[in-house]
């Protein structure tokens, strides 16, 4: 037993004895209750030594003010726990039946958060108002009575009583809309508890983090054991839970207990009381019932509706848990996970994307994989300039092409997507072909439906929107300003949403590639587009959160995720694939968490990635070479592929102005810029420029600097000099 100068010691740390053990060794366990410790710490006397262990506990909550808790998510939160934590234990209870009192609180709970301000209202209060609505009435009756009973009022009584009657009669007014919102707010949250109670479930979910065995055989040795087990566990709460759980990396919210783990009440729900059972005892276990209650989570296995309206999608948070854990006991090593991707063993109902070959720590290809896109849900890809980034997205696009039940969108904010239309073709690519068993002559262009707001000659976007979400359809956003490009952007992700927000699905339908994913945030656009690129983020949230449950797979590139704000935190949660390629300090700290070692990005090869999902763990690739060109043509190539003349749109003076340069051309020698004012017969220079540069953009001529002395820039026809460009 401690004696009693080591007694003194835990109290002046603020510990209190909660509880003792004697049974071959002797066991104390103390308790801090400060708001910053909430730590329990075991002392084992071994005679003059001790051996002291922290312990830091939490549960799982359905709904906190930073957001929800997404129950796909338990396992990247799993494979969190693992690599982040020496040791630790996880309690998990189920049950089918959700009483009344835990349904109310979890709607109150949603409630709050969805609308902080305005009051849930209680059956209580509604009387309250039914009882002050009534008195009002009563008075005004009265007043008019007496109004009635005064045969001939004086002018000066006879305004002052019609006044009070219109004004208790606004009150009352007044009164009885409050009372109907209160009513019909009411009715929901009581609807809302009873779908709760008909389609939910409750579980208790809890995990508990230790620190390392500290050995003291002093005094000193003593304090300075307790010291630092208290700043472990404070630090790995502070460092490795708060700032990583709670919204922040995973979109897990978990909250610290207020009491110590051996005295929690849900270890015996968990072997012996439901809280449906709790909750029949009677009022002297009231306080029981109190505490139980606190670390239940609800969540709905079926949708909840109101009024047709999904409110709350359907979770099964058993079922995502025991899955994992069933996953996780079936990935038996390396070599394992590996022969798990290998081509040959990947179903063709998981879409299997063959991005490239596994690649050993040297660098040396070892042999193909292939990855399913069923498994990949969300994907995030980033890397620096230079690094690849390209290539692998264009990589993913034609593997998806091959299926023809899958839909593609693709959003460039450039336009180098639209070299997908085009086979590669240049020698030093096809030369990589070989060491992948690829055949030169297997390059080749994919049907694409292309689509430029921003060019004149190119084909505009349809009138119903939806229709880019059927078929194969890139969407090029070149020359448009952030303003519009985000505009534009926002509108198209809503109403790709919209087309399959309708139905869910098992199996991924729409594939959406957002190439340059930081174009179309706040952070990387201008103060005039801060509201467009509001309306992007807020779509890209719902198709993360969304999305998945209606076939719907989001790909994002960007270079680093720094470039997604805080309020975007479920991007960075539910792109449950994460695919580094070479990147610097800003994406390191990040992959730390999913890696292991973010340094080693630093050092990857260009077109080389390692790629992280659940799954099937880390994967180190090399990426094929595309079949298509990653290119950005210049704009006569790209009006020679999807140049359309009804839709070339010039001015007059434009006109004019072709007219008199397709006149003085030769085809032997290049019109010189220097001699078209004198042609077109107009002597501002800034205005023949604003001509020239509204006739390129329309793709009737195109110019090129000359490798002469001055460098003289020439201008040349585009196509035949019959075109014909309508008039604006």
């Amino acid at each position: 037993m401690l004696g009693a100068d080591y007694m003194e010691k835990m109290q002046h740390e603020g510990f209190r004895l909660i509880g003792s053990l004697d049974y071959r060794l002797h066991l104390s366990a103390w308790w801090n209750a400060a708001a910053d410790k909430l730590i329990e710490l075991i002392i084992f006397d071994l005679g003059s030594a001790k051996i002291i262990k922290g312990n830091k506990s939490y549960y799982l909550k359905s709904i906190t003010a930073a957001g929800e808790t997404w129950a796909r998510d338990i396992g990247p939160l799993h494979d969190y726990l693992e690599g982040h934590f020496p040791e630790l234990r996880i309690s998990f209870s189920h049950f089918r039946d959700v009483p009344a009192g835990i349904a109310q609180a979890e709607v109150h709970r949603r409630s709050h958060i969805e609308a902080p301000t305005p009051t849930v209202p209680t059956v209580e209060e509604m009387g309250l108002l039914q009882r002050q609505l009534a008195t009002k009435s009563q008075n005004i009756q009265s007043s008019s009575g007496m109004f009635s009973l005064l045969s001939r009022p004086s002018d000066l009584l006879g305004a002052y009583m019609r006044q009070n009657i219109s004004s208790e009669n606004a009150e009352i007014d007044q009164l009885q809309q409050h009372i109907e919102r209160q009513q019909q707010r009411l009715g929901v949250l009581q609807h809302l508890q009873r779908e709760y109670q008909r389609k939910g479930s409750a579980a208790v979910y809890t995990i508990s983090i230790s620190s390392n065995l500290q050995v003291a055989e002093t005094r000193d040795q003593f304090c300075d054991a307790v010291h630092a087990v208290v700043k472990e566990l404070t630090d790995m709460h502070r460092y490795q839970v708060k700032q990583k759980l709670g919204g922040g990396r995973l979109n897990i919210q978990v909250e610290e207990t207020t009491e110590p783990a051996m005295s929690w009440v849900e270890q015996w729900l968990g072997g012996a009381l439901s809280p449906a059972q709790v909750e029949r005892l009677g009022p002297l276990f009231e306080e029981f019932r109190k505490v139980a209650s606190g670390h239940v989570t609800v969540t709905p296995d079926e949708a909840i509706t109101v009024d047709e309206h999904v409110r709350h999608a359907g979770k099964h948070l058993a079922a995502h848990v025991v899955s994992d854990l069933v996953q996780r006991l079936d990935k038996t090593g390396a070599a394992t996970q590996n022969a798990a991707l290998s081509p040959e063993n990947v179903l063709p109902e998981s879409l299997p994307l063959s991005l490239g070959w596994r690649v050993d720590d040297a660098g040396n290809l070892v042999e193909p994989v292939s990855f399913p896109l069923t498994q990949m849900l969300h994907v995030y890809i980033s890397g620096t300039t230079g690094s690849g980034k390209s290539f692998l997205a264009r990589v993913l696009i034609e593997e998806a092409a091959q299926f023809k039940n899958l839909n593609i969108l693709v959003l460039d904010p450039r336009n180098q997507s639209i070299g997908i239309l085009v086979p590669e073709n240049r020698p030093k690519i096809l030369e990589e072909y070989k060491q992948f068993k690829m055949r030169a002559a297997n390059a080749r262009a994919f049907q694409f439906q292309y689509f430029a707001p921003g060019l004149p000659y190119a084909t505009p976007l349809p009138t119903v929107l939806q229709k880019l979400a059927s078929g194969r359809s890139i969407v090029s956003f070149k020359d448009l300003d952030d303003e519009q490009r985000c505009a534009h952007a926002a509108k198209i992700l809503d109403a790709a949403f919209e087309t399959y927000s309708g139905q869910e699905s098992d199996v991924p339908k729409l594939l959406i590639v957002v190439d340059e994913a930081q174009l179309f945030t706040r952070k990387r656009s201008d103060d005039s587009a801060k509201e467009a690129a509001t309306r992007v983020e807020r779509s890209l949230d719902r198709i993360a959160r969304e999305g998945r449950k209606f076939g719907i797979v989001l790909a994002l590139v960007s270079q680093t995720i720094k470039d997604f704000a805080y309020e975007m935190a479920s991007v960075r949660q539910m792109t449950t694939t994460k695919i580094f390629l070479r990147n610097s300090d800003r994406e390191i700290e990040y992959a730390n968490d999913i890696i292991g070692e973010g340094r080693q990005l630093i050092q990857l090869p260009t077109g080389t990635a390692i790629l992280h999902n659940a799954h099937w763990g880390l994967v180190r690739l090399r990426v094929r070479p595309p079949y298509s060109k990653v290119f950005e043509l210049g704009s006569a190539e790209v009006r020679q592929l999807v140049g359309s003349k009804a839709s070339s749109r010039i001015t007059t003076d434009a006109q004019h102005l072709l007219a008199a340069i397709k006149k003085a051309s030769s085809s032997e020698k290049p019109l010189n810029m220097s001699k078209v004012s004198q042609l077109a017969g107009i002597t501002s220079k800034r205005r023949v420029l604003d001509l020239i540069d509204e006739l390129e953009r329309a793709g009737a001529i195109h110019t090129r600097k000359l490798m002469e002395r001055g460098q003289p820039r020439v201008i040349e026809l585009i196509g035949n000099a019959e075109d014909e460009f309508i008039i604006k």
